[in-house]
């Protein structure tokens, strides 16, 4: 059976304010046509709702060890940071990874490690903004999370042992059967 993907990409849409192609339209448009379009309040809310779920979904459907890649053409933190940061705060198993691929090209650091923005003042292009998300998998996250709260060894493992029951009795309570721990891998 299918236990998701490796790889996902969400490039999601976005006010593209920083994609210099769609800004030129504006020249010839108007520019309350692109305040109209794009930065109405209700537009840029229901951008972001959007955005995070595309982003949640690309997550639910990566295996454990998978990587997603999540992406915008938006100078705006709320279109990039913000919503990377929503889903590493409810995702557990949600981690920011460097993206080695991209060392060495002419970028900065985003202001969440590991992300990268390309602009045209550093790169001489139009907008871009790059977060690579690892899905841990169980145990590893698990561990983390137990490692967070500042364990000795020997309450790590009773937190991590309770950890794993919690898991087990909420999988149990949505899906009205328990699974074992060697079915989660």
């Amino acid at each position: 059976t299918l236990q998701g993907y490796d790889r996902v990409i969400v490039d999601a849409e976005c006010t593209h304010d920083g994609s210099i192609k769609h800004l030129a339209k504006f020249a010839q448009w108007g520019w309350d046509s692109f305040e109209r379009r794009f930065l109405e309040p209700k537009r840029l809310a229901s951008l972001k709702e959007l955005q995070l779920s595309l982003l949640r979904t690309g997550f639910s459907c990566l295996r454990e060890g998978g990587t997603l890649i999540y992406s915008t053409c938006s100078f705006a933190r709320a279109q990039n940071e913000d919503i990377v940061s929503a889903l590493l705060r409810d995702e557990a198993a949600a981690a920011l990874e460097p993206i080695d691929s991209l060392s060495g090209t002419p970028c900065r650091e985003g202001s969440l490690e590991h992300t990268l923005r390309f602009d045209p003042r550093t790169s001489q292009t139009s907008a871009l903004f790059v977060a690579r998300i690892r899905k841990r998998r169980r145990e590893a996250t698990a561990e983390a999370q137990v490692l967070e709260m500042g364990a000795s060894a020997g309450e790590a493992q009773t937190n991590l042992d309770t950890a794993t029951r919690a898991v087990t009795l909420h999988v149990s309570n949505q899906h009205g059967h328990a699974l074992r721990p060697t079915q989660w891998t």
